[in-house]
């Protein structure tokens, strides 16, 4: 009896799991994070649903929860490729932002005894696969499922109600979309993602500083420089707004300026290593061309 029990939890936590993997490829990382956080609830430490969630968390810029996730997976098995690559894309990530003081400001990273670590077959999705790529197995769907897990088909229609959704839920998938185009470096099509983002809530910060960082890689420096304007006076100490609208007019040769804003950015960040040699190059630009003008 007993044995049946933990069969069905285990059971109900692959289902919450595969459902999050299908949030994920739709783009619905908040709702993904949220089946994967109940998974783990049945069945603490169980590699895929932590995989999920810390895609889901890096997709939507949450850096330190995602990091977290992935080191849990790491304590776990450190041979987890994809563990391995997205913590140290995360890591980079909180450097820029927080410098060298950016482990301090972590959540608790679980640290996993071995007989912690549960055994659960599932063959759906090898551990190294994305955990976007996933698919719900015929074999977990067909489980009986307790009356607080929502079916497929209301799952399609949460997906569908689009129209419902508040402006809050819309921004994120539209911030979502478009930072997946920027991972696959199609900053085109980014751009629009985030020019809608701007649209529903004009007051956040990281839609002109997403949107700046597709115009430096389409090469319009203008729209980069304007849109890092615009999150300065959101935010006036905004470190990617400083570091972007630095690139921007270097670009634009407006070495002096570039170099204004890169030491306001070491006022908020001194050990902030970008951007000191942001400014070097900035530097020796100018410096090349005074000379050749002299």
């Amino acid at each position: 009896m007993e044995k049946e029990k933990t069969d069905q939890r285990v059971n109900i936590s692959l289902i919450y799991s595969n459902r999050a993997a299908c949030y994920l490829k739709t783009g619905d990382c908040p709702h993904a994070i949220k089946d994967c956080t109940t998974a783990l609830e049945l069945v603490p430490h169980s590699i895929k649903p932590l995989l999920r969630r810390a895609n889901a968390y890096e997709v939507l810029e949450r850096y330190r929860p995602a990091y977290a996730d992935y080191k849990h997976v790491l304590s776990i098995d450190s041979s987890v490729d994809m563990a391995l690559q997205g913590s140290a894309r995360c890591s980079k990530h909180l450097i820029e932002v927080d410098g060298s003081k950016w482990r301090e400001k972590l959540p608790r990273v679980s640290s996993v005894q071995s007989w912690e670590i549960p055994e659960i077959v599932d063959s759906s999705v090898p551990i190294t696969a994305p955990p976007t790529n996933t698919s719900v197995t015929s074999s977990a769907s067909s489980q009986p499922i307790n009356k607080s897990v929502p079916s497929s088909s209301q799952s399609v229609k949460t997906t569908e109600k689009v129209k419902d959704k508040s402006p809050e839920e819309k921004f994120d998938e539209l911030k979502t979309e478009g930072n997946s185009f920027v991972q696959k470096g199609e900053y085109q099509k980014a751009v629009p993602c985030y020019t809608k983002c701007i649209e529903i809530l004009p007051e956040k910060v990281v839609s002109f500083t997403n949107r700046s960082l597709c115009y430096l890689k389409l090469q319009k420096p203008t729209e980069a420089e304007t849109d890092c304007s615009t999150a300065l006076s959101l935010d006036k100490d905004n470190v990617k707004a400083l570091f972007r609208r630095a690139q921007a007019r270097k670009m634009l040769k407006k070495h002096k300026a570039s170099l204004e804003d890169l030491n306001q950015l070491l006022k908020v960040d001194p050990k902030n290593t970008a951007a000191k040699k942001e400014m070097d190059l900035v530097k020796t630009l100018w410096r090349e061309v005074d000379t050749r003008y002299s």
